[in-house]
């Protein structure tokens, strides 16, 4: 049986050790992936000419997986924004 990766959590002094979930990882990085997307897109949209100067880091909502969630949550966070 191989040995699970870990984690190291630096916030923490005492470097408390995690596993690290490939499978969760990669829906992870999708979904950060399609968040960035889906916020570039609206932005786009809202502001017409306007260069975009500063992306803000993905946000997780609730159990929402995956590029294509992330890319609506994407969206929906300009929504919020512009409001």
């Amino acid at each position: 049986m191989r040995p699970e990766k870990v984690k190291v959590n630096e916030r923490t002094s005492n470097r408390e050790e995690k596993p690290l979930n490939e499978e969760f990882s990669k829906l992870s990085a999708e979904y950060c992936r399609g968040w960035k997307e889906g916020y570039m897109k609206a932005w786009s949209k809202a502001h017409k000419g306007e260069k975009l100067e500063f992306i803000p880091n993905c946000e997780t909502v609730g159990n929402c997986e995956g590029y294509k969630c992330g890319f609506k949550a994407g969206m929906k966070q300009v929504e919020l924004n512009i409001r």
